[in-house]
Formats: structure tokens, sequence, C-alpha cells
């Protein structure tokens, strides 16, 4: 069952992303990734969506669900061929506006949402770089930060949920958070296994080159480094000789009269060429 679960969602991941994108296995895998992100936090903003509505905050609940306005946007911009990076950055805004619309209405920088800032980052690095991860750990902090900065200088933020049924709320949340951040140990850990068992690949065919290296010189009595050498310098010299004789063909005798001549070794040593009689 998990198997056929994950034949059929591999196969709509790849359907999703265009095939421009699949031309270099890298930016494929990144492309891949971001719809994988995509998908999953679209299925948490319908469930965290359903849970607002449960509690008594619909305005709360239509915010969520606008986070699937950028996460769909995400994989429409991978269907067209666009880069990673877009639909990274995509899926980031689906996150940090979303969520910072319900720390407003949740009560300012102590508000529970405010926690899933913590997987914008690490989303950024997975399928865009270091680069992206470094922007999108210093907007998420800069928010905090005015967050706090109002909070700080007296303004009063409206709070939605109260009593328990925050303190309720804030348990899910967490909950959430500690099965996202799994899943997404789980991505690093297969992104890991994939680059070992690639460079364990690597290692086995240039040690299978290596050995048909040493077959080649036991059987042949000179090394694959010589025989490139020898068929270099065989280039080289048919090169001169069309330079000396010009482009006739020469018969068998007079070949070898023009090999005999005592100044073509001193020719040939001055050009660079190597050459025994």
């Amino acid at each position: 069952m998990l198997n056929c679960l994950r034949d059929w969602s591999g196969v709509c991941l790849d359907w999703v992303v265009s095939d421009d994108l699949r031309r270099d296995a890298d930016v494929f895998r990144q492309a891949k990734r971001v719809a994988v992100f995509a998908v999953a936090f679209t299925l948490w903003a319908a469930l965290y969506a359903a849970i607002y509505l449960l509690l008594g905050s619909p305005r709360c609940a239509w915010i969520c669900l606008t986070a699937s306005l950028f996460l769909w946007s995400s994989l429409v911009a991978l269907k067209r061929g666009l880069s990673p990076a877009y639909g990274c950055n995509l899926v980031c805004c689906g996150g940090f506006f979303p969520l910072s619309g319900l720390a407003y209405f949740g009560g300012g920088w102590s508000a529970a949402p405010l926690l899933w800032f913590s997987v914008l980052p690490v989303v950024a690095v997975l399928t865009a770089g270091i680069g992206w991860g470094l922007v999108w750990t210093v907007l998420p902090m800069a928010m905090l930060g005015a967050f706090a900065g109002a909070a700080a200088a007296g303004f009063v933020f409206p709070q939605e949920l109260t009593g328990l049924v925050a303190r309720d709320f804030s348990f899910l949340v967490l909950m959430g958070l500690i099965t996202c951040q799994f899943v997404l140990a789980c991505v690093r850990v297969g992104i890991e296994q994939r680059a070992l068992a690639a460079l364990r690949d690597a290692n086995k065919k240039l040690a299978e080159s290596r050995r048909c290296a040493e077959e080649l010189e036991a059987g042949f009595g000179f090394s694959l480094e010589e025989w490139t050498k020898l068929r270099r310098e065989k280039a080289a010299l048919e090169h001169f000789i069309k330079l000396r004789v010009g482009p006739m063909e020469l018969e068998n005798d007079a070949l070898d009269d023009f090999l005999d001549d005592d100044s073509l070794e001193v020719e040939l040593e001055a050009s660079g060429i190597k050459f025994h009689k």
C-alpha cells in the first residue's frame, strides 16, 4: 500500500515539473522538493483552517487558506518551467505572510503560529540553496523584531483565541511543528543517502575502469597512458610528414627512404616529436 502510494505520488510530482527542468538532475531534484513542500503545506493549511473554524475564528481560517494561493502558484511556476528558486520563494511567501497575519490576530510576537517560521529557512536551503536560506532566515527574524517592537511601544494586538482555547491551540501548533520537523529530517536523510549511493556507484565504476586498465596492460604489455601517448605521437608524425612531403600518397619504399633520412630525426626533435628509427 505504501509503495503504491509512493509510486503514485512520484508520478504526480513528475508531471508537475516541466521538461525544461528535467535536463539537469540537480535542478530536477530541487523542483520535485518544491512540489513536495507545496503539496504538504497546502494540506497543513487546510487542516489548520478547519481547526481555526472549529475553535470559532473564521477570520484566521481564511488567512490559513490564503497560503494555498502562493503554494499552488509555485506548482504552476514549475509546470511553466520557471526555476526551483522561484517556486521556493512562492512556497516561503505562502508561509511567511499568512503566519504573520495569524500572529497579528493571535496576540503579536508571542503567538503560537510564529513557531512555524523555523521551517522556512530549512525549506529554502533544501530547494534553493544557502543564499535563499539566509534570506528566509533574516525575514522572519525581522518580522519577529517588528512584532516585539510594536508590543514594546504599547500596541495591543487583537486576540482571536483566548483562555483555554488559546492554550489548546498552542498545543496543536507544537504537535504539528514537531511532525513537520520529522518530515524535514526524513527529507534531509533521504538526500544524504542518495548522495552516498551515487558516490558508491562512482567508486565502483572507477574501480572497474582501473581493473580493465590493468588487464589491458598485462595483456598487451603497455598501459592505457602509454597507448594514448603512442597514438598522439603517431598523429603528430603523420601530420609532420604531410607538411614535409605534401598531400601526395607515398609508396612503401619511398616512405621507408623518407623515414631513413638522417635529417628527419633532427627535424622531429626540433618540432617536439620523439621519434626513434
